[in-house]
């Protein structure tokens, strides 16, 4: 976990520097995911990454050579 003051720092750092950056700040969250957080994540995979990109990896199904299970 990283405090919330550092981590707008960073934020306000890395846009000074010209980096492509975003700051998502979930209330009460704790260490945890929780569907606020998942949507938050979801929407720059949706919205962030190029559309082209997210596509791709929606439509890779599992068996393909480049596909690693996670246990």
């Amino acid at each position: 976990m990283v405090e919330v003051r550092t981590a707008q720092q960073g934020y306000v750092a890395l846009l000074h520097a010209g980096g492509d950056v975003t700051l998502d700040i979930v209330d009460d969250l704790g260490h945890a995911i929780d569907e606020r957080s998942m949507k938050f994540a979801l929407d720059h995979l949706r919205y962030t990454i190029p559309r082209r990109y997210f596509d791709d990896a929606l439509s890779v199904s599992p068996g393909k050579s480049d596909v690693i299970g996670l246990r």
